[in-house]
């Protein structure tokens, strides 16, 4: 669900909820390992990066945004 409100690429209006789906399960199993939010940026930019190249605009900074969501949601 993260993923999916942030719609990184902005395809939302165009796709199915399921269109993220592997960067979502491929972020899950960092979340599990990964608990500093910079870390997990870092690895979250590079998922979204390799799966879209530069199509993928978002900076580092939003990833880190992103990555605190995440950590906060597994504590939760």
């Amino acid at each position: 669900m993260i993923i999916n409100d942030w719609d990184p690429i902005g395809l939302s209006p165009y796709s199915s909820d399921d269109e993220y789906q592997y960067e979502i399960s491929e972020i899950e199993k960092l979340v599990i390992e990964i608990k500093k939010a910079k870390i997990l940026a870092k690895e979250i930019y590079s998922i979204f990066r390799n799966a879209f190249d530069n199509v993928f605009e978002k900076s580092q900074e939003e990833c880190l945004q992103i990555s605190k969501y995440f950590l906060r949601w597994i504590k939760s």
